[in-house]
């Protein structure tokens, strides 16, 4: 299933700079045990983590299934609710904050559905993905509200109860890998126990478009083959390669505004624009995440079609570029095997 909006309106300004694909690895916790702790602090591994939070803490729980993956994420951010906030306002923290990481998870389950109906919503709109452990029946209905809506930026993974952070686990050992390396489903991760779901109760869950972590075949636990979709359908992987390339291109027009003192707003400073799209778009070829492309996947404004107020004020507007992606091989169906008499093969 691949959709045709999900790049949309890249906003790029000299104060914007900075983006890095890096940030790809850099996770972010929030929660509740500590609210003593009014800084969201950055943490680049378990030693670290021990300094601040004690072994039997959500916090440290949650990191260790994040650490242990190999590799493991770069960078875990946490940050705790204080008492007068609400989880909106936590996350406004956060964004606040001037600190960026992809995956927001939760170390408490201790919100109502509403509270995170209300944080799903706010992060659907970023450039991010919550994953969020789904424990029981009505968590399940919560995850069927969330396809109806048809959203784009929630993962919902099942959570048995004697699994700690299944969500930890799975994106620790999904993120620190470019996209296009590995697929969520039937990924291999460590630390965590398979569920032992039945048949039925898997079936339940991939319609739900939910991932869970069980047995595959000959005692060989991975993320279920049916599994790897957030809530609207479509692949992880797909979500992740779109966010991976418009990443990618920011980065390449905010090196081109760090090198370049001076970008004329004529053809020739067009022309450096386009090249430096080109140039991101050939690296997701190079990684076989997109199909070979030319010049005419970027598109570039007309200069005659621009007004006066947009050159005076440095204002370019309305670039395009288009792309195919690759895909990957999930499914095989209707292999079929031909008996000959060893002379007419064709």
């Amino acid at each position: 299933m691949f959709s045709n909006d999900l790049i949309d309106d890249i906003i790029i300004t000299r104060e914007s700079l900075g983006v890095t694909r890096q940030q790809f690895s850099t996770v972010l916790l929030l929660g509740d045990s500590n609210s003593e702790q009014d800084q969201i602090k950055e943490y680049r591994s378990l030693k670290e983590v021990l300094v601040d939070y004690l072994v039997t803490t959500p916090e440290y729980k949650a990191c260790l299934a994040l650490f242990q993956q190999q590799p493991s994420v770069s960078k875990v951010l946490i940050a705790q609710k204080l008492p007068a906030e609400t989880w909106i306002n936590l996350y406004t923290r956060y964004t606040n904050s001037g600190k960026y990481a992809y995956c927001v998870m939760l170390t408490t389950a201790d919100l109502s559905d509403d509270e995170i109906k209300a944080l799903v919503a706010v992060i659907q709109t970023n450039e991010q993905i919550i994953a969020l452990n789904i424990t029981d029946a009505k968590r399940v209905a919560l995850a069927d509200f969330f396809k109806t809506l048809k959203y784009n930026r929630v993962l919902s993974i099942f959570k048995d109860e004697n699994t700690d952070y299944p969500n930890c686990a799975i994106m620790g050992a999904i993120l620190p890998k470019d996209p296009g390396t590995q697929n969520l489903s039937l990924l291999p991760v460590v630390g965590i126990a398979p569920a032992s779901l039945t048949t039925t109760k898997k079936r339940e869950y991939e319609l739900s478009n939910m991932s869970y972590y069980d047995y595959f075949s000959n005692e060989i636990a991975r993320v279920g083959a049916g599994c790897g979709k957030v809530a609207s359908g479509e692949s992880f992987e797909y979500i992740y390669m779109i966010d991976w390339i418009s990443t990618t291109v920011k980065e390449n027009i905010s090196n081109l505004f760090l090198s370049k003192p001076v970008i004329p707003f004529n053809l020739f400073g067009l022309s450096l624009i386009s090249s430096a799209i080109q140039q991101a778009l050939a690296t997701a070829v190079s990684k076989r995440l997109i199909e070979p492309i030319s010049e005419k996947n970027v598109v570039m404004p007309d200069l005659s079609t621009i007004s006066s107020q947009d050159k005076i004020s440095g204002n370019l507007k309305g670039i395009t570029f288009y792309f195919t992606p690759t895909g990957s091989i999930k499914h095989i169906e209707r292999i079929f095997g031909i008996v000959t008499d060893g002379i007419n093969i064709l």
